[in-house]
């Protein structure tokens, strides 16, 4: 990940079981944030919804559900 890409101006909350590394990238949407697992170091991202945002939690739901059906090595 390229660390020139993160953005330092919005503070990283904690996500029990992670380590966040910094912000990849924020929109309409939310904030997707650069993180390793804690009990096998495998990088993620973490996509966290603008609490404004009246249909988050169904549209994350999609979003998992169509990234499980690409599934791994694209994921």
């Amino acid at each position: 990940v390229n660390p020139l890409l993160w953005d330092t101006a919005v503070e990283t909350p904690a996500f029990p079981g992670y380590r966040a590394l910094g912000v990849l990238g924020r929109g309409g949407f939310g904030t997707v944030f650069d993180a390793v697992r804690l009990d096998n170091e495998q990088p993620v991202a973490i996509k966290l919804a603008n609490p404004e945002q009246p249909d988050a939690a169904p549209r994350l739901q999609r979003e998992k559900t169509a990234l499980l059906e690409i599934g791994p090595p694209h994921v």
